[in-house]
């Protein structure tokens, strides 16, 4: 799957969710530790104004998200958090389409690379916030097995080489027997399915 397709495919999922999101839910617990669902809906909207101005050659950042100030991610949701995700990842959407070269070198707080590994990194990131978001929210989450194949297929040089170390994925959780591709992607992710 190619990166700009497998970073659309994310959003449109993560939309959805968000869209069926009601503000009753904003305040509940999310499988991220600490987080509610207004703070993990911020974070999806400041990264993504993030790596929309890492696809536009800058590495600015949107204050409070790195390291995560959640009072401030919380407030990117505004009164209207449908409108704020949407919003933000349309921007991310238009910068990827001004895209011309995947390989060009691309720096990030976390990590440099080329845009595409990094662009890879974030939507299988995202990949597994849509099953947080699922989560917290009592959605029913249906993920292509090719779209969850390609999180899998990233997710250990991410994984292992980046987050694990930096601290912010848990320990792997024993993917059940029978599990599906994207169970066993959240399990190497560190959550409990």
């Amino acid at each position: 799957m190619g990166t700009l397709t497998f970073l659309d495919e994310v959003m449109t999922l993560f939309i959805g969710l968000a869209d069926n999101t009601t503000d009753d839910r904003l305040d509940d617990r999310t499988p991220c530790d600490g987080w509610q669902v207004r703070h993990l809906l911020g974070h999806a909207i400041g990264a993504a104004y993030v790596y929309a101005n890492v696809m536009q050659g800058t590495n600015e950042m949107v204050p409070g998200s790195t390291p995560p100030d959640l009072d401030r991610l919380g407030s990117l949701v505004g009164g209207d958090h449908r409108a704020a995700v949407r919003g933000a990842l349309a921007h991310l959407r238009n910068a990827g389409g001004a895209v011309d070269d995947l390989d060009a070198p691309a720096t990030t707080f976390w990590a440099e690379g080329s845009l595409d590994w990094v662009l890879r990194m974030w939507a299988n990131d995202f990949l597994v916030h849509c099953w947080d978001l699922a989560t917290a929210t009592g959605q029913d989450l249906a993920v292509p097995d090719d779209l969850a194949q390609a999180g899998l297929d990233v997710s250990y040089d991410y994984v292992v080489e980046v987050s694990r170390p930096a601290g912010r994925v848990g320990p792997v959780i024993a993917a059940p027997a029978g599990a599906t591709t994207f169970e066993r992607l959240v399990t190497h992710y560190g959550r409990s399915v």
